[in-house]
């Protein structure tokens, strides 16, 4: 039989009623009771590091989740993670990040119902990442979520309320699920990396800012001491306004690492495409996410602001291909 590792951080599938609405109260061994460990064949053991409603959650609850699977890694042959909804594509590209190259599965799931709504995605949800877990293609980070196996460096949550919440975006789903099963359809790139070496990282700097430019508004970032790295959400594959570029060059002059982003939820930039991508200055170093999600792409200026010391080390760190 396999050994799991069942670690609980709050959100919805934990929730119970309360005069101040919807809180997570519910632990672990409390979960474990909606499946069956014996006819899913497992031995599980949980962690409950803290219960959080997600939205209150920082990089930091990532990195003692990343430690929890680390000092245990040998121990269990897969790992479950429960995360509420609002920030689990933040957490799971957070994950991605601070594990590399994992030949283990780690599955990240949660509801948008309550574990007590017999009707509610909680139950097949949790069931089916203890399932992915335990399937011999399965390795790496996933989010096992509404019917979806999608790669944890490209989950975006969609909607806000709907039970078929999140998308894999630029990258094709690893699999499905249904009350059948487990049905795994692409193992994809990334498994060649199975013979790169595991890698566990500690720290993530928040000092990561996103901002949206928005038709006829002047872009304005305010300097605040921590930040060190700036995602620009721009048009298309790129397209920066002429009444933009003058604060990008003043974050660039002021030490603040700038990344263009788009706006699209699909294809990513490219710069070099259209004139108005091109007429940036070339003097002033811009990086690009390319197809990286946003919530990916923060991850990986927080990791790469926390173990580089310059530019070059930085650039070199946020373009690397993690899990692709």
């Amino acid at each position: 039989m396999k050994r799991i590792l069942f670690i609980t951080t709050g959100g919805t599938i934990s929730c119970v009623k309360t005069q101040n609405g919807l809180e997570p109260k519910l632990g672990a061994e409390i979960l474990l009771k909606s499946i069956s460990r014996e006819e899913l064949g497992i031995i599980v053991e949980y962690e409950e590091p803290f219960l959080l409603d997600s939205t209150d959650m920082v990089p930091e609850d990532w990195v003692e989740v990343a430690k929890l699977i680390q000092d245990r890694y040998d121990i269990f042959d897969g790992f479950v993670v429960t995360h509420g909804t609002d920030t689990l594509a933040y957490g799971a590209a957070a994950l991605s990040v601070l594990i590399q190259n994992s030949p283990k599965p780690i599955a990240i799931t949660g509801s948008m119902s309550v574990i007590s709504d017999p009707k509610g995605d909680a139950i097949p949800n949790l069931r089916a990442a203890f399932q992915y877990v335990t399937d011999p293609r399965a390795f790496g980070i996933k989010v096992v979520f509404g019917g979806r196996i999608i790669e944890g460096y490209s989950a975006v949550k969609v909607h806000s309320s709907c039970m078929d919440a999140f998308r894999s975006m630029n990258v094709p789903e690893t699999g499905t699920f249904d009350e059948k099963g487990i049905h795994i359809k692409r193992r994809s790139r990334a498994e060649i990396r199975l013979t790169w070496p595991l890698k566990f990282y500690y720290k993530l700097y928040e000092g990561v800012y996103v901002a949206k430019i928005i038709p006829g508004l002047k872009l304005r970032v305010p300097l605040f001491e921590t930040l060190r790295a700036v995602i620009v959400e721009t048009y298309g594959t790129g397209g920066v306004p002429p009444y933009c570029e003058d604060e990008i060059y003043r974050l660039c002059h002021a030490g603040v690492y700038v990344i263009i982003a788009t706006q699209c939820a699909e294809g990513g930039t490219s710069l070099k495409k259209y004139s108005v991508g091109r007429r940036m200055k070339p003097e002033f170093p811009l990086m690009e996410t390319k197809f990286y999600t946003i919530e990916y792409a923060v991850a990986k200026a927080q990791l790469a602001l926390a173990y580089s010391r310059n530019y070059e080390g930085f650039r070199q760190m946020f373009e690397r291909n993690f899990n692709f």
